[in-house]
């Protein structure tokens, strides 16, 4: 638990990149960090083992109603200042090999 001058920081898509760099940061300026991915990498592990107090949510994917019902239900209203909803995809793709709905999915998971 964080005491009444510690703030909450939730980072989504923590597992790699930009949603670990963030966890680094925010942890290093004293927040309490909540990650959360789909599955963790062992970059996210480590930093969760290294007795910073990063904790770790995995499993939550937010393109999914079902993730997101399950990162509340284990969140137990629990208060976050500050939301880094950083988690997105990427599919490959080229102009020679269109998939328009991979296209729509990567938009509505990016954006929404």
């Amino acid at each position: 638990m964080t005491n009444n001058n510690t703030h909450v920081v939730l980072v989504t898509g923590a597992n790699r990149g930009i949603g670990l760099a963030l966890c680094k940061q925010y942890k290093d300026m004293g927040y309490q960090v909540i990650a959360t991915c789909r599955s963790r990498s062992e970059a996210l592990e480590a930093l969760e083992n290294d007795g910073s107090g990063i904790e770790v949510i995995e499993g939550v994917d937010v393109s999914k109603v079902t993730g997101i019902e399950a990162l509340q239900e284990q969140l137990n209203e629990r208060h976050i200042d500050i939301l880094i909803n950083n988690a997105g995809i990427l599919r490959s793709q080229t102009l020679n090999s269109l998939d328009f709905e991979e296209i729509i999915e990567q938009f509505h998971v990016n954006t929404l």
